[in-house]
């Protein structure tokens, strides 16, 4: 499993720091999996696979695909999660927790989507 788990992270381009941090651990403990020092319990094994699209059974026994098939609107919302939990004070995070507190059925959507029309039309001005 230890190579396994340094591929998941080494695939989504973290550090052993960063990988922890995103499963609530430490950059020690990350090493240690990685090692084969101490092996990860089955919420922590859930919880890779949540954070990361991992089948769970290849994370345990190295059968079949490692990553799960998400569909487009699966990959966005997996986006927007880890955005708004990896840095919810960014420009980024706020502007979709802001967007996602409107009514979909709102007139605040009609008046948004006005304003990046006008947008659009004037940045083709420019090309």
């Amino acid at each position: 499993m230890k190579d396994r788990i340094k591929r998941i992270r080494e695939d989504a381009g973290l550090t052993q720091k960063a990988f922890g941090e995103r499963l609530g651990l430490s950059m020690n403990f990350v090493y240690l999996m990685e090692t084969e020092r101490k092996k990860p319990s089955a919420a922590t094994i859930r919880e890779i696979c949540r954070q990361f699209s991992v089948r769970e059974d290849w994370l345990r026994t190295g059968a079949g695909e490692p990553y799960r098939d998400l569909t487009p609107a699966m990959e966005a919302a997996d986006k927007v999660r880890r955005l708004l939990v990896d840095a919810p004070a960014s420009t980024a995070a706020v502007v979709i927790s802001s967007l996602l507190e409107l009514d979909p059925m709102g007139a605040e959507w009609e008046a948004i989507g006005t304003v990046l029309n006008r947008i659009l039309d004037k940045n083709s001005q420019f090309k």
